[in-house]
């Protein structure tokens, strides 16, 4: 799948993250992934999140 974009350097970035441990939350994704906001956007509009949190705080409500 090709992400309008996501270039080559990021998506190693999110790999080798990826390698170390599972992403936690979106929040979690864009930081260690060094993903922009744009790229955020169009990666949820796809649904690759599913089910991860925006963050890890957690909702008292």
């Amino acid at each position: 799948m090709v992400v309008d974009g996501l270039g080559e350097a990021v998506a190693n970035k999110i790999v080798e993250e990826r390698s170390k441990k599972p992403f936690y939350c979106i929040e979690d994704f864009a930081n260690r992934g060094k993903v922009n906001q744009t790229t955020l956007d169009k990666l949820r509009q796809l649904g690759i999140f599913k089910d991860l949190p925006e963050s890890a705080q957690m909702s008292l409500f």
